[in-house]
């Protein structure tokens, strides 16, 4: 609690808390491209599931 007379800060200001929420809000959409491209990805640089990789 805060004792009478005295006015309570804020903890973090708008600056630190917009990209956290934006980042939050965005990264399912970020993580759901990235699936989706993988399959035509692969197709492009010929890469087969059944083949071990080259390394």
């Amino acid at each position: 609690m805060t004792p009478p007379g005295k006015i309570r800060q804020r903890p973090f200001s708008w600056r630190f808390t917009t990209p956290l929420y934006l980042a939050s809000v965005l990264n399912p959409v970020n993580s759901s491209l990235i699936a989706t491209a993988l399959v035509p990805i692969a197709h492009g640089i010929v890469c087969r599931s059944d083949r071990r990789p080259p390394w």
